[in-house]
């Protein structure tokens, strides 16, 4: 009882971190940051006592509950009194209750890495995928688990920045939309990319519209210089609607799956609700009908420009992240406002003059100059990372990042209730998203991915395969992992955000190194030394015919191997098509303009060749370079189907197919027009996974 009634302000840190200690609290921070953890944790210990207290209270107030005698029942007239006593305390149990199916913890669990900066998060309903994206255009698959996640796939899917990564409303597909001018789409239970719709125009903010009363998948995607919003069919990869709404610029696209239709929010304030298929609006679902009787026109009354737009899986609120560092929150049919989140620098500074954060002043100037340069960004270009907002499933809480961490805010009142991240001072936290309930993992998928740990020797590649076999209705845990899916402002990591602080005596530490050699290369870079080229030793083409799998000889031909590897993990290959085809001899690709003139290299000129004594075209399915002539080697590739001895000396062979063999053979055998060589049918690559083991 002592520690619970002593002044800790009057202790030093050695005293407080022994107090933190007796409690099994984590020891770090500044003296403010342990005082506040510490007081924390005396309050909940002290209502512990008193409801223990209450407890043992209760039995003195009836006989012996072990007598036999018939007078023991006495307990019976209790009845109608517990449950008024219930209905009492009914308020704080369930908010008790919505609580604990949130994140709660002081500090993140982990955190794992990307190729560059991680811009976006994405959770997929009902399958229980993390989908992670950053700005070089690398987006990464995880698997949530009972307990945390595992990596599953690498893609680098585009060459520009992601400006949208989202989800369908069954967890079935993801998109992400690129600067680059391309949307790739992602079979989630596959975890593969299925479908490349190439854009003329620079996409912006873009959803899935479509739900489980509509058999074709649909995809709206803005246009960032038109401001037009293009509504896709996926399985035709061509614009099935266009609507003309906004004058602006579209900040975001959302869909209300329960009632079918689309909100989208222009910088200008405006908000505009249509349903997809028409372009009506659904005013059956609208509880007014003037827009400007409502509250939705604050943001362009007060001429305040909003950053970013998103919508509960209910459909029953929306939130709006604004140029005034305001979260606003609406009722979606009403169009009333329901709460206002004041993140202004001012109210901050104020706290910290009351000492009311859980930071020192180094560490907030710190802040706050960071603060300052994302509010410089968001006013002039835009934020690569959108601070967003997601609601819990019970629509009473909405998550969000904000100046001192990751923010949970109960909706009716506008209070935070929970406050993680803290004391983590080297971040910003900007986008999130939410995971919450049981993940559903089918036994099948975790005894692949323990494999794929455990054997070395066995390729990454092959466990996928053995993964897309298997679906994702197994048997359940008994417990929920409610994880909130953070990035933060200009690094490359997303962080991970549970019930559980981190382990301090864990193997492994919180801050997960899975990305060894950029890591390796920013090093070099800051060292000022050339990064190391990267090297793949496999790649799988994945082309309209088929998947063909080849192995790459670095130690014979590293110049190829070096050009081959960077512009298959760059995109380059992606929707090129195999443009000369001749039967009983070879196949060939490589050319951007189909017409076997064009394609370059890396290095943007054309490098040597590298001919090596032994090595020739003695057997067939070898990869080499073609070329014009000595030295002239470019981005063009071919694959012969017959052992070419003719070839020796002239083309520097670089590699095998592994596999895929049949799928050459296939391509091989295709209907070409005359003497050129060219399929009537057009063949693509797809896309092209790089692998480095």
């Amino acid at each position: 009882m002592e520690g619970d009634t002593i002044d800790l302000t009057k202790l030093n840190k050695e005293q407080l971190d022994s107090e933190c200690r007796k409690r099994n609290l984590p020891t770090g921070g500044t003296t403010n940051e342990v005082i506040k953890r510490l007081t924390v944790a005396i309050e909940i210990a002290k209502n512990q006592k008193q409801e223990e207290k209450k407890e043992m209270e209760a039995p003195k107030e009836t006989p012996a509950e072990e007598d036999d005698s018939d007078d023991d029942i006495g307990p019976m007239p209790m009845k109608p009194s517990e449950p008024k006593e219930e209905k009492k305390e009914e308020p704080a149990p369930k908010e008790s209750y919505e609580l604990s199916d949130l994140p709660c913890a002081a500090m993140y669990e982990k955190s794992y890495t990307h190729p560059s900066h991680v811009l976006f998060t994405c959770v997929t309903p009902k399958t229980d995928f993390v989908y992670t994206a950053s700005i070089n255009g690398s987006v990464k698959i995880w698997k949530k688990f009972p307990t945390g996640i595992e990596f599953v796939k690498h893609f680098y899917a585009h060459k520009a920045p992601i400006t949208s990564l989202v989800s369908s409303f069954n967890g079935l597909f993801v998109a992400s939309v690129s600067e680059d001018q391309t949307i790739k789409i992602f079979d989630v239970e596959a975890f593969d990319l299925v479908r490349i719709i190439s854009l003329d125009y620079i996409p912006g903010p873009a959803t899935w519209v479509y739900n489980k009363d509509m058999q074709t998948p649909l995809l709206a995607v803005s246009n960032s210089v038109t401001h037009d919003i293009n509504v896709y069919d996926i399985d035709e990869s061509s614009i099935k609607y266009a609507f003309k709404y906004h004058k602006s610029p579209i900040v975001g696209v959302v869909y209300n799956e329960a009632k079918d239709y689309v909100i989208s929010l222009d910088k200008s304030g405006e908000f505009n609700y249509w349903q997809p298929l028409d372009g009506t609006v659904p005013k059956q679902h609208l509880k007014y009908r003037f827009q400007v009787t409502t509250d939705l026109i604050v943001l362009k009354k007060n001429a305040v420009a909003p950053l970013s737009l998103s919508i509960s899986r209910s459909g029953e609120l929306m939130g709006v992240f604004a140029a005034d560092w305001k979260l606003y929150i609406f009722g979606v049919s009403t169009g009333k406002l329901l709460c206002v989140a004041d993140e202004s620098l001012d109210q901050y500074k104020e706290a910290l003059e009351r000492n009311e954060l859980a930071v020192d002043t180094f560490h907030f100037n710190k802040k706050m100059k960071t603060e300052l340069l994302i509010q410089e960004k968001a006013k002039n270009e835009g934020l690569d990372s959108p601070i967003n907002c997601v609601f819990d499933r019970s629509d009473k809480f909405v998550v969000f990042g904000s100046f001192v961490g990751i923010k949970i805010v109960e909706v009716a009142t506008g209070k935070a209730e929970v406050v993680m991240g803290e004391v983590e001072n080297t971040e910003r936290f900007m986008n999130v998203s939410l995971f919450q309930g049981i993940a559903r993992v089918s036994s099948q998928l975790r005894n692949s991915l323990k494999k794929a740990k455990k054997e070395t020797a066995k390729s990454v590649e092959a466990a996928q395969e053995e993964m897309k076999k298997k679906r994702f209705d197994g048997g359940k845990d008994d417990e929920s992992d409610p994880s909130i899916f953070a990035t933060s402002f200009e690094k490359r990591r997303f962080y991970i955000f549970t019930r559980r602080e981190p382990d301090a005596d864990a193997a492994e530490p919180r801050d997960v190194i899975n990305e060894k050699e950029v890591v390796e290369d920013d090093i070099l870079k800051e060292e000022g030394e050339a990064p190391k080229h990267f090297m793949a030793k496999r790649v799988v083409l994945h082309t309209t015919q088929g998947d063909i799998e080849l192995e790459l000889w670095e130690k014979i031909a590293p110049l190829a191997v070096e050009n081959f590897s960077n512009l298959c993990r760059d995109g380059y290959y992606e929707n090129v098509i195999f443009h000369r085809v001749i039967k009983g001899f070879m196949i060939q690709g490589g050319d951007p303009t189909g017409t076997g003139y064009g394609g370059e290299s890396m290095w943007k000129r054309p490098f040597e060749d590298e001919i090596v004594r032994g090595v020739t075209f003695d057997k067939p399915f070898l990869l080499a370079m073609a070329n014009a002539g000595r030295c002239t080697n470019n981005s063009q590739f071919f694959i012969t189907t017959v052992p070419t001895p003719w070839l020796d000396g002239k083309h520097t062979i670089f590699g095998k197919v592994l596999k895929g063999q049949s799928v050459v053979k296939d391509i091989e055998r295709t209907r070409v027009q005359g003497e050129n060589g060219r399929p009537f049918d057009d063949i693509k690559i797809i896309s092209a996974d790089v692998f480095t083991s």
